[in-house]
């Protein structure tokens, strides 16, 4: 405590500048290349579909509402967008609005939440680069489970993305993930793409769990 000055960043209090439907940019011998919409929108509805559970039909409505609210939204989507979306295809009617009333019931609870708030591109590295505060912690207390999770996730790649394109292996940043066993292990997700990549661009993880048994072999696999 004396060394690193611990300082809690309590979410329902302090929702996070992060935006979970941005389009994010890879460098290609310092060539910029932004995301397609596509791209975006199936890793928006395939985070929502891993936590909830859903079917094809409705994994499928959301993708469409997450992908024309990018595209129509000019860059400043997000989830009361997003909502929007869904609402516009289940008053249509027809043979997709009985998913597209699904989905919206699955993820109301969390939209109304609030959890990430006016979006700061440079945010991550103003919590790693902190002379007075060395150590910094996301605090998600008062969440259901899904909800902790999904902000997780979203903030996860959206960190991810942040060090993929301006990391560096020489400076490592240490991310530290408590019940690690709740997060989704699989190799498109973030701590997937941690694991097997992370390194590289400077990211270090410290994961916590109490049980591994959940988890898939090839799963296991990556973390050992």
């Amino acid at each position: 405590i004396e060394k690193l000055r611990p300082r809690q960043h309590i979410v329902r209090r302090e929702p996070l500048p992060v935006n979970p439907f941005r389009q994010q940019c890879e460098l290609i011998d310092d060539i910029k290349l932004e995301e397609d919409p596509t791209a975006t929108a199936q890793r928006v509805s395939g985070v929502f579909s891993g936590v909830y559970r859903l079917g094809e039909q409705q994994k499928a409505v959301l993708y469409s509402a997450v992908r024309k609210g990018i595209i129509n939204s000019s860059g400043s989507m997000n989830l009361s967008g997003l909502m929007s979306q869904l609402e516009s295809v289940r008053s249509e009617g027809g043979p997709v609005a009985n998913a597209a009333a699904t989905v919206i019931n699955k993820i109301q609870p969390f939209v109304d939440t609030n959890p990430f708030g006016k979006e700061d591109a440079q945010g991550w590295e103003r919590l790693f680069m902190d002379s007075q505060s060395r150590c910094h912690i996301i605090q998600l207390v008062g969440f259901v489970k899904e909800s902790a999770q999904l902000i997780t996730e979203f903030s996860l790649f959206d960190l991810y993305w942040y060090y993929r394109s301006c990391g560096n292996k020489e400076n490592p940043k240490i991310i530290v993930l408590d019940e690690v066993q709740n997060l989704d292990h699989g190799l498109d997700s973030p701590v997937g793409k941690m694991l097997t990549e992370g390194r590289k661009f400077g990211i270090s993880l410290i994961l916590a769990t109490q049980t591994l048994s959940n988890l898939a072999k090839e799963e296991q696999d990556r973390l050992f």
